[in-house]
């Protein structure tokens, strides 16, 4: 039920732009000092690259890995702002030329110079300027969007909690009563509790004074980190911690001014968080027990409140969609991110229905998913509908189920493939 990357739309498109803008800022902006041995390589690389097709992106990135090379043979500083704007621009390129493999390689040696020079001086981490912070956690964001879609994310995750408690601390202390989590401090799982948090649609007047803004800049990059950081942690089993985040980081959110989809898709990721409880409940009442806080007999409960959960968001939706006030300045993304998270919750709501073997709902609920997240262009829920779809008729016929019309409909309703197994 969980879904990838929950910056699968908005982080995608600011990742990109961000490391757009900061290769190319870092390689013209004036006041930046490059060796000329190195500056020549890099005007090579930039004239190359303006002519954008694969054979001049590889030109380009030819002149850029020269100038890395000639820059590291003059002992330039692995951490100033030109060398790291240099290597951001090749990761950049190996992206477009889907050499993703290599572009992690480059984003990750970054952030381990950068955790290196950390290390050396503990005190560096209060002189290291936000901007720099805010440039490695981007950086950090984009390596692990790769390496999770390679299956590779474990690597990356410290990195990436590292540099979201780095710029955490740039906040001023009433932030501190917000957000009480300390990533890099938790060892274990933390337990979700037995009962729905109550996620409002707007934070009040008054929690808005509460807070005093030292850079939407800052505020925006950690609150989009966090929420990203909070369903990787979901998603690879540490949900608990991963809802007391997201928790915490909706409130954030809101008072940044994060669109209302974006949170709204964070809703549904903390449906997901109860969901694995469920699941880690079956598995612990069928095998022998688990030993984890979060280990419990209650699955139903928890199911219970993951069904909850997505029907709430979903009326925030609906509630959303009826307001030309709420969406008269939406983006084109906001609303691609509403029709998404709209899909997803749907979705999830047809596992729980399958879940508790109500497979007429469940069904209805499939199909309805299945046409947002085409509607959406979301082809990874599409096929993530039709393996439940595929699941759920199995259930069926374990579980003998007496109307053969819905039977007979749930195979109809499958690939060719699956179909004729089915029907056997």
């Amino acid at each position: 039920m969980s879904e990838k990357s929950p910056f699968w739309t908005r982080g995608r498109l600011v990742c990109a732009g961000i490391l757009t803008i900061a290769g190319i800022a870092y390689l013209m902006f004036p006041k930046h000092n490059y060796p000329k041995e190195v500056a020549d390589l890099i005007r090579l690389g930039l004239k190359a690259e303006r002519k954008g097709t694969s054979d001049n992106y590889e030109r380009a990135i030819s002149f850029y890995l020269a100038a890395l090379e000639v820059a590291e043979h003059l002992d330039m500083d692995q951490t100033c702002d030109e060398y790291t704007g240099l290597q951001i621009k090749v990761g950049e390129i190996l992206e477009r030329l889907e050499a993703n493999e290599a572009a992690l390689l480059m984003y990750n040696n970054i952030l381990e110079n950068g955790i290196v020079w950390l290390q050396e001086d503990p005190r560096r981490a209060g002189t290291m300027s936000s901007d720099k912070v805010i440039r490695y956690l981007r950086v950090s964001v984009r390596a692990a969007e790769i390496a999770e879609a390679m299956g590779q994310i474990s690597a990356n995750l410290p990195m990436l909690g590292m540099w979201i408690e780095t710029l955490q601390k740039r906040l001023p202390d009433n932030y501190t009563k917000l957000l009480t989590t300390h990533i890099m401090d938790i060892e274990e799982d933390s337990a979700i509790p037995l009962a729905l948090y109550n996620i409002p649609l707007y934070p009040t007047n008054e929690e808005k004074k509460q807070f005093i803004h030292v850079d939407y800049n800052i505020e925006d990059t950690l609150a989009l980190a966090r929420d990203y950081y909070a369903t990787l942690l979901i998603q690879n089993s540490r949900p608990g911690v991963g809802y007391h985040l997201k928790n915490e980081n909706i409130k954030l959110m809101q008072i940044m001014g994060i669109s209302l989809p974006r949170i709204l898709r964070t809703q549904v990721d903390i449906a997901s968080a109860y969901f694995i409880c469920y699941e880690r409940a079956v598995a612990d009442s069928h095998d022998s027990p688990v030993n984890s806080p979060i280990a419990t007999r209650d699955g139903p409960r928890y199911l219970e409140l993951a069904a909850t959960c997505l029907k709430d968001a979903i009326s925030k939706m609906t509630e959303t969609r009826a307001s030309s006030t709420d969406t008269q300045d939406y983006t084109e993304e906001d609303h691609q991110d509403l029709d998404i998270a709209q899909a997803l919750a749907i979705y999830g709501l047809g596992v729980i229905e399958a879940k508790k073997k109500n497979y007429r709902e469940a069904m209805d609920l499939f199909k309805e998913a299945r046409i947002r997240a085409m509607g959406s262009q979301f082809p990874e829920l599409v096929e993530k509908i039709q393996e439940e779809w595929s699941a759920m008729v199995k259930q069926m016929n374990t579980d003998r189920v007496m109307d053969t019309d819905a039977i007979a409909e749930a195979i109809e309703y499958l690939p060719p493939v699956a179909k004729a197994t089915s029907s056997k």
